[in-house]
């Protein structure tokens, strides 16, 4: 079988589509995949030197309130706006209820 090439979020670390992001807690997992998200919208480089497409994100915050995804977000982007691409949600259906 030939499959096509995938298609990258981030060049060589996210592919489109749905990534788990797995490691202990408290590690950075999401710090970093808040910054990736917010780079991703805007069309930043991630991680300030890896060159994106920019494009929507859906960033499911789905262990944080919305204080503390408020208050992330205001450490992450400093004074610049969030990125008109990027949809936030601490909720989500589960898949067999169409989440």
């Amino acid at each position: 079988m030939t499959f096509p090439e995938p298609r990258w979020a981030v060049p060589g670390l996210v592919c489109e589509g749905v990534t788990l992001l797995a490691g202990p807690p408290k590690v950075g997992k999401s710090w970093l995949s808040l910054n990736l998200a917010l780079d991703i919208a805007a069309g930043r480089p991630a991680l300030g030197s890896i060159e994106v497409e920019p494009g929507p994100v859906l960033y499911l915050a789905l262990e944080d309130t919305p204080r503390r995804l408020q208050s992330r977000m205001r450490t992450v982007l400093a004074d610049r706006p969030a990125p008109e691409g990027l949809t936030l949600s601490i909720a989500c259906e589960p898949m067999p209820a169409g989440g």
